[in-house]
């Protein structure tokens, strides 16, 4: 007896294995031993890449190998083998069968499984015979792909402007039989259409805008893809105000001022700088449902405005994101989890609230006031056109109230619409419009309105509002008829701020700046009582826009008119008008100060910062 050793070499070179036969040893006499030894497997895997394969046989997305070699005239008697992807990615091993086996034809056959350890569908298998003898040449073993078809499940597909959706597919072997394979097996891609929505290889489909997209499904190693069309239909979205303490501009619908948060006693918070430190215009922060507050400005001389999302518990950002455009007008936070923000010369941008990536945004309305809403779900935005009504889901026009540069309109309890439209270049030649919500046509109007004021709706159901009065520097305080348009009350030759309008206390009582002095009156412009002149080292300063809190606390800015002098934010008792507190700063606030569940003031002003006091 004697014992010979031989190494016969099967080497893949087009597949991802080799096939040796290696550490032999024989058995026998010296003119013809039975040759023996073990077959061993040489495997080169791929980069597992985040999709797709990146080997033509092996794909990527495999995990495990599950290779059986038998005797060709003994196929019962099999010799298995499991090889796992090593975590070195890409790779090559040897692995080898444990068994000795004599010399003779064999067969081959290898499966690459989803799943490791040798579970989960086959993607990938291949058969061939290996004749095992001494000085034997390379044999190839490439795998072919089991995946026969892939299909996009669903169709026909239809999606809705708004949330983002995962596609489905589907993978199938020769015989029909469904292939559970790996989310990342298979890859997505926009074929056309890509301006009605965007498509992440995962198969995630972010609707934007009404249209007929077309997607593909394909796997590069099988070379087999599938491609259907997605039709994205316009959402029926029926928004209302966010449920949140401040969610537009003044409040509620009637623009009455009134907020439920009381408590604060000054104290700084916190502190937010949006960058803009030679800002000029800054809005009015908006509170959120989900612990947030929004916050506009855009530093002077620039088009670029920055929108912020500031965390109300710390001051911390969430999100910061910049628009291009010019002056930015106060968001409306609305029920759909959208925050809307009016750009001058660019539109009316709506921001998811949670991360700030832009949803939609109407290009075609330049926006000159803040925004709002309707009773019946849409969003209104005062622009040079007219008072703009919109689709909330998608931003879409459904009507216009004529006008030219319409301010931010009150909504009464029927839905009519109103609102303040210049007549002429002069600022002071304005009227007061009462817009039917069914036809969009003015039901009346009352001129000698002040432009760049709002509208307010007392709680006697009357519009209030500024009036002007020709030829002279003042102003007037007027009381409207709802239904009519009749003047009901006037208080004239007075001073009333340009940027400020009447807020109405739980009390139903009206308050506003008259100079330096914030005065009550009652419903029918009568004076009940006024606050001390309101002066900072014998500087004259001026009221601005009120808040009132449920606890008749009422707060006001005053400044100088200048982003370099001294303001103040203070706080008056409205039974008696005497102040609690006053809070110094630099700047000027030309937006009005929100209030939140627990009695936080939050103020813009128009040097970028966001201030917060408890």
């Amino acid at each position: 007896m004697s014992t010979n050793a031989f190494t016969p070499r099967l080497a893949a070179l087009l597949a991802c294995f080799a096939i040796l036969f290696l550490n032999g040893c024989g058995s026998g006499n010296d003119g013809g031993a039975a040759q023996t030894g073990r077959v061993s497997v040489r495997i080169n895997w791929p980069e597992q890449t985040s999709r797709g394969a990146s080997g033509r046989y092996l794909p990527s997305y495999a995990s495990s190998i599950f290779f059986e070699l038998y005797p060709k005239n003994a196929p019962t008697s099999r010799y298995s083998l499991i090889v796992n992807r090593p975590a070195e990615k890409p790779s090559s091993q040897t692995v080898s069968f444990s068994q000795v086996l004599n010399e003779g034809d064999y067969v081959l056959a290898a499966s690459a499984r989803v799943g490791a350890d040798g579970q989960g569908a086959s993607v990938a298998s291949a058969v061939v015979p290996v004749a095992v003898k001494q000085g034997m040449n390379p044999v190839d073993l490439a795998l072919t792909s089991t995946i026969k078809t892939i299909q996009i499940l669903g169709q026909p597909l239809t999606v809705q402007v708004g949330p983002d959706v995962a596609l489905q597919s589907g993978a199938f072997d020769p015989d029909g039989r469904t292939l559970l394979l790996p989310s990342n097996a298979l890859t997505w891609s926009v074929v056309s259409g890509g301006q009605f929505g965007s498509l992440t290889p995962a198969g995630v489909l972010s609707p934007k805008a009404a249209g007929t997209i077309r997607v593909k499904l394909s796997e590069a190693g099988a070379g087999v893809s599938s491609e259907a069309d997605v039709v994205i239909a316009t959402q029926t979205v029926t928004a209302a105000l966010g449920a949140t303490p401040y969610p537009k501009e003044n409040v509620d619908l009637n623009n009455t001022g009134l907020v439920s948060g009381k408590g604060s006693t000054g104290k700084l918070a916190w502190t937010y700088d949006l960058g803009a430190s030679t800002g000029f215009y800054a809005t009015t922060p908006i509170i959120g449902g989900n612990g947030l507050v929004y916050g506009m400005s855009i530093a002077s001389g620039t088009t670029s405005a920055t929108a912020v999302g500031i965390r109300s518990s710390d001051g911390t950002k969430a999100w910061q994101v910049t628009l291009l455009g010019f002056t930015p007008y106060s968001p409306v936070a609305l029920s759909t989890n959208l925050i809307c923000i009016p750009l001058n010369n660019v539109g009316l941008v709506a921001l998811d609230a949670a991360t700030g990536i832009e949803r939609w945004r109407n290009s075609t309305v330049n926006s000159v006031s803040p925004a709002t809403v309707d009773r019946s779900g849409h969003i209104l935005v005062g622009a040079r056109d007219g008072v703009h009504v919109l689709d909330p889901s998608n931003g879409a026009d459904i009507a216009v109230f004529s006008g030219t540069n319409c301010s931010h309109p009150a909504v009464g309890q029927d839905g009519t619409v109103y609102y303040i439209r210049q007549l002429s270049g002069n600022a002071a030649d304005g009227e007061l419009v009462s817009g039917n919500p069914t036809t969009h046509a003015p039901n009346w109007t009352v001129k000698q309105i002040e432009t760049g004021h709002t509208p307010v709706i007392g709680p006697n159901g009357s519009i209030y509002t500024i009036g002007s009065q020709t030829g002279t520097a003042f102003t007037r305080l007027v009381r409207i008829d709802a239904a009519t348009g009749n003047v009901q009350a006037e208080l004239r030759n007075q001073f009333f701020n340009f940027s400020q309008e009447p807020a109405f206390g739980a009390d139903g009582n009206l308050y506003i700046g008259l100079g330096d002095k914030v005065t009550a009156y009652d419903p029918n412009l009568v004076q009940l009582r006024q606050g001390a002149a309101i002066s900072f080292g014998g500087n004259f300063y001026s009221a601005r826009k009120m808040t009132i809190g449920s606890d008749s606390t009422l707060y006001v800015t005053a400044d100088q008119n200048s982003p370099t002098s001294p303001a103040k934010i203070l706080a008056y008792n409205t039974v008696d008008m005497s102040l609690k507190w006053e809070y110094v700063f630099t700047g000027r606030v030309l937006g009005s100060i929100s209030i939140d569940s627990d009695g936080t003031v939050y103020f813009l002003t128009d040097t970028g910062k966001v201030i917060a006091l408890r």
